[in-house]
């Protein structure tokens, strides 16, 4: 699959028509998510679907990983 696939993919997902990605992305695969994201500005709606997406952490604060992509909208890689 194509790096673009996995983006319209992910678009999909943000926009409620499909309900999750095919595969989990490399972290090399969520930087180019990210970079695609940021360029076509469409960083917030890519992350309504990461938001989906990704696993939550249960209310004990245990479990559930975060994906690369939806940390950089926290100060992460990418401020």
């Amino acid at each position: 699959m194509s790096i673009e696939q996995l983006f319209f993919e992910l678009l999909r997902v943000s926009i409620g028509v499909s309900g999750c990605l095919s595969k989990t992305p490399t972290n090399e695969e969520w930087k180019a998510l990210y970079d695609m994201a940021k360029k076509q500005s469409l960083v917030g709606v890519c992350f309504a679907g990461v938001q989906k997406a990704s696993p939550q952490p249960s209310p004990e604060g245990k479990g559930g990983k975060v994906s690369p992509f939806r940390g950089r909208f926290r100060g992460g890689l990418y401020p």
